[in-house]
């Protein structure tokens, strides 16, 4: 019975952004119609995701997980648009690095929940940037250890950049991606 109701729940996730008009009839209609409007690398971006949001218990989430996500979504359709624009060869890459680089907030979430809760309140209160309360309460950021794990899962040299250096770019070491 979970299964059905986890299948709707992607379906109608995958139809809202989508942007469908059409009302299909059976789930396999709506999951045909999401494919051929979003294509596949899309679909299996936005599983990803509703996996990840599924092996966080809840307890373990520091931020709202529907706003974690629609962050992480903004940003990885912020960077397919930027890649088109400026012709990068790989706007697929650019999209699946906007959707990852704050993956070290689900690390630092699950591995030091009441601390980084305090890290969160903290920067929210003082208006101080999250990497740097990290860095002054925890001495490591989020950025940092998103890349421990982008690099442990073997993700592309290129994410793994973009989730260690995007709060900090001016020091990022060139790249040839």
């Amino acid at each position: 019975m979970q299964l059905v109701s986890y299948e709707k729940t992607i379906t109608a996730q995958l139809l809202r952004i989508a942007n469908c008009r059409y009302m299909p009839r059976t789930p396999a209609e709506s999951i045909q119609s999401a494919i051929f409007t979003l294509g596949i690398q899309r679909i299996e971006d936005i599983l990803l995701s509703n996996c990840f949001s599924n092996l966080v218990p809840r307890d373990k989430w520091v931020v709202d997980p529907a706003v974690f996500w629609r962050h992480s979504f903004g940003c990885a359709l912020v960077c397919r648009e930027f890649a088109e624009r400026i012709d990068y060869y790989d706007p697929d890459k650019a999209y699946l690095a906007g959707l990852l680089h704050d993956l070290g907030i689900i690390v630092n979430s699950l591995a030091y929940t009441d601390e980084y809760r305090t890290v969160l309140a903290e920067a929210f209160q003082s208006g101080r940037p999250l990497d740097e309360q990290e860095k002054q309460t925890l001495e490591f950021t989020h950025c940092e250890s998103g890349v421990i794990l982008g690099k442990t899962w073997q993700l592309p040299e290129a994410i793994c950049e973009v989730i260690e250096w995007h709060h900090d770019i001016e020091h990022a070491p060139p790249t040839n991606h």
